[in-house]
């Protein structure tokens, strides 16, 4: 299909046709809209430029946010947070057990808000300087965490963490919106039409100076002689206040972007009341369907095992390795920043294989590459196999994130697609309220690599499940 639309781009060029033009022919001659836009954003540098002053002032303004977020996150990634947390949460003696409850209660914050937002946005519309503040209040909260961490309060680190879900959830999901809204594909330009791939070095490039900060500038800080005066360093203060400022001005930034607005067509608080009400009866017909609540077991137990394994990996290849090698931090920037240019191949690694074996046995497939990271972590804890488990590990959960949705819209009925995908993320709150503090809790109680064997076990029962949905997907003859 690809080739078919390049050759009409070759016919048709010809007549010299803008980029709007030209999708227009294309869409004529029965060409998928999606399709098309991936055509001309590949080949848009071929037809006249005609976008308005505006358009490139947005453009500019999109490309220089785009460069501050992936340095922001880079250098307070994720793991480096968790080692932080585990840090001074160690201090009262619960260091485990706090890192994997608030980790649970984080992505659970995340979920739940990600989902309030998707459906409110659909009725309403959400301006660019709301999306900017939260923008800045993600910034915010890393200032806080260095707070907290400095002066040992483990329950302001927590806070911190929370809020910080809170602001990059609305943050994120809400400028993805406004980016397609107010720029087309075909006329983002180079850069941003490739930010995927840029990202990715700048986001590498920022993860290893923080590992070589947090590691050359220890918390208890180090004396550094400049112009002619001494000055105490401290990493985590430099790695978070570069994360916080990044954000902060990139928040700014969006502020400036000129926006098409829509009408406003629901009140917050009537929004709320119906969003209610359509949840609660969305969780008795959810549960009165066993396919869809045996969707809903396996993307709990896969979401329980990959938020409880995000929350520890970090901290055990830290506390592993932080005698040899490159050191503690680094060591974990090195095996990460391996994880962040892989995770590059995983969309092409994803279509090969779908063309070998389909998506429903890719669910399978990936759920086993997801659990080599904690069988390695638990059974075979070398610096070098953990670095690839965690690669493959990357890969593995971007195949299942990718063949999860299409597994439903196989198995499922229009309406119980819609159904399905409107009512899991109420759905998952009362499993993961009891089950991550379960799991926080045998981390602290018996060690990280039982925790480990245990998600490890997890997973397995999660690839037996998606092979009893795709039974069901074949006797649906889908």
């Amino acid at each position: 299909m690809e080739d078919d639309i390049l050759q009409v781009i070759e016919e048709e060029i010809a007549d010299n046709p803008s980029l709007e033009e030209m999708k227009l022919r294309l869409l004529d001659k029965g060409f998928q809209d999606q399709e098309v836009e991936e055509a001309l954003k590949r080949h848009a540098h071929r037809f006249p430029d005609h976008r308005s002053e505006q358009t490139r002032r947005n453009i500019r303004l999109f490309g220089t946010k785009e460069v501050l977020d992936r340095v922001g996150y880079g250098f307070s990634t994720h793991q480096f947070v968790n080692i932080l947390f585990f840090q001074v949460a160690s201090m009262t003696g619960f260091g485990y057990f706090l890192v994997g409850v608030f980790n649970g209660m984080k992505s659970l914050l995340s979920s739940v808000i990600s989902s309030f937002l998707q459906e409110f946005q659909k009725v309403n519309h959400i301006s660019k300087r709301f999306i900017s503040r939260a923008g800045i209040v993600y910034g915010f909260s890393f200032f806080l965490m260095a707070i907290g961490y400095k002066l040992g309060w483990w329950w302001l680190f927590a806070v911190a963490l929370l809020v910080g879900s809170v602001g990059v959830v609305s943050y994120g999901d809400l400028y993805n919106n406004l980016l397609r809204q107010n720029l087309k594909k075909e006329r983002m330009g180079r850069f941003l039409s490739h930010i995927g791939q840029f990202g990715v070095i700048i986001t590498a490039a920022s993860l290893m100076a923080s590992g070589w900060l947090l590691e050359r500038f220890p918390a208890s800080g180090r004396t550094v002689a400049l112009l002619g005066r001494e000055f105490t360093v401290v990493g985590f203060v430099l790695s978070f206040m570069v994360t916080s400022v990044a954000f902060i001005v990139s928040g700014y930034v969006l502020s400036f972007i000129k926006e098409r607005r829509a009408e406003l067509s629901y009140s917050l608080r009537e929004f709320v009341r119906e969003y209610r009400a359509r949840v609660r009866l969305q969780r008795r017909a959810f549960l009165g369907n066993r396919i869809i609540v045996l969707l809903l077991l396996t993307s709990v137990l896969l979401g329980l095992a990959q938020s409880l394994g995000n929350s520890f990996y970090g901290i055990f290849i830290y506390e592993e390795f932080k005698g040899v090698l490159l050191g503690g931090f680094l060591n974990v920037a090195v095996i990460y920043t391996v994880a962040v240019v892989v995770s590059v191949f995983g969309p092409w690694i994803t279509a090969r294989v779908h063309r070998s074996i389909g998506y429903s046995p890719m669910l399978v497939f990936g759920t086993m590459l997801v659990a080599i990271m904690p069988a390695v972590a638990a059974w075979n804890p070398d610096f070098y196999a953990l670095g690839v488990a965690n690669a493959v590990s990357i890969v593995g959960s971007g195949i299942v994130g990718a063949s999860q949705g299409l597994l439903a819209r196989k198995l499922l009925r229009e309406e119980e697609r819609k159904l399905y995908f409107a009512s899991l993320s109420a759905m998952v709150v009362v499993p993961f309220l009891l089950l991550l503090p379960l799991g926080a809790w045998v981390a602290e109680m018996v060690g990280l690599q039982v925790l480990f064997k245990v998600l490890v076990v997890v997973l397995m029962v999660v690839a037996v499940l998606y092979i009893i949905l795709v039974g069901l997907a074949n006797r649906r003859r889908l």
